[in-house]
């Protein structure tokens, strides 16, 4: 009979050491929380979810986390850690229509979207409509439950297209060209949205995010890393499939939700706060990177041609995609813990592991 699976069946052990070491995220703040998350069964979600549960095994907060799904089975088969924490709750709806739980709410997540860049562009009206709605509707119940904060995940698509060899601040103006609509839109009236709750009733905090990597990460969608460690695990060559120029840079999954953390508990009401790396790196060097994490080292084949499709990216895109993160640096004392081929490592060892369990 197996055992039920725990964060510390799943995560390495440096992960949890991470999470638990790391003394940047005011996580008393927290003691007795209720948080309940849209989109907090994703990627993201997950690993927010990850960090607050590691967080209140070791400091004992009391916390409990609610989380929207559409698919409740599907999350207990994604994430089975979850679904069986007595601290969680798995509540089944949409973001656009569900009703919420009865009992206490003292801190909210608005993060419900599609991150699949293949449904945003096959009905960017409804990605536009789920974000925008579904962030409205989750800030409004909040302030009616007298929620005392709230943090709305953003994106660094809200920018538009960047200038080659810039890293974006959090000062520039978001790109309002009529042309870029679905998700980009969404996620900069998202937050036009937050913004006006946050000067009302609701502290909220914006959370621009940009690129990750690390376990979770889905090999079978529009994020180049994990095409990149699908194609390592089935014996390489690694294909690029445009001509490997656009540049990116990658914060780890597990500093990513630290980031997250800080900026929701520590950040500035009504203020946007970037979260991602500032090291810059090439898709071909990605690709790279991928090829040596894994035993034997497999190749990379670069098709040569410039693909058309990096542009339409959910995440962000365009020729270069990299942030400036002085502002969460600076106020919140945040830190890369996590080097890029280190993370790609325990990413390609955590799915090697699944893969052959």
């Amino acid at each position: 009979m197996s055992q039920p699976a725990t964060l510390r069946s799943v995560l390495c052990a440096a992960d949890l050491e991470l999470l638990s070491t790391t003394a940047t995220v005011p996580w008393e703040r927290l003691d007795n929380a209720v948080v309940l998350m849209t989109g907090g069964t994703g990627f993201v979600g997950a690993w927010m979810a990850a960090a607050l549960l590691q967080a209140d095994t070791r400091l004992k907060l009391g916390s409990r986390l609610v989380l929207l799904s559409r698919s409740p089975v599907g999350v207990r088969q994604r994430f089975p850690w979850l679904a069986t924490d007595p601290r969680v709750s798995l509540v089944a709806g949409d973001v656009s229509t569900w009703a919420w739980p009865e009992g206490r709410v003292t801190h909210v997540v608005a993060g419900a979207a599609s991150a699949d860049a293949a449904v945003n562009e096959r009905s960017p009206e409804a990605a536009y409509r789920t974000i925008v709605e579904g962030t409205r509707g989750t800030l409004r119940e909040a302030i009616r439950r007298a929620a005392v904060r709230a943090l709305l995940l953003s994106s660094g698509a809200v920018y538009g297209l960047l200038e080659p060899g810039s890293r974006v601040a959090e000062t520039a103006p978001l790109d309002e060209s009529a042309e870029v609509t679905g998700y980009h839109a969404g996620k900069r009236a998202a937050e036009a949205v937050a913004r006006e709750a946050s000067a009302t009733e609701l502290p909220v905090v914006i959370a621009r995010l940009f690129a990750f990597v690390g376990p979770y990460l889905p090999l079978d969608r529009h994020f180049a890393v994990g095409n990149f460690v699908a194609d390592a695990l089935r014996g390489g060559p690694i294909t690029v499939r445009g001509d490997g120029t656009p540049v990116r840079s990658y914060l780890y999954a597990c500093d990513m939700a630290l980031w997250l953390w800080a900026v929701f508990l520590a950040g500035r009401a009504g203020e946007a706060y970037n979260v991602g790396s500032e090291r810059s790196v090439s898709i071909s060097d990605v690709a790279a990177v991928v090829g040596a994490a894994v035993r034997p080292p497999v190749g990379v084949d670069i098709r040569g041609c410039a693909d058309g499709s990096m542009s339409a990216l959910v995440g962000g895109g365009g020729s270069w995609y990299v942030p400036s993160t002085e502002k969460a640096r600076e106020e919140l004392g945040l830190l890369e813990w996590t080097s890029l081929e280190v993370g790609v490592v325990r990413m390609v060892e955590w799915y090697r592991r699944r893969r052959d369990a």
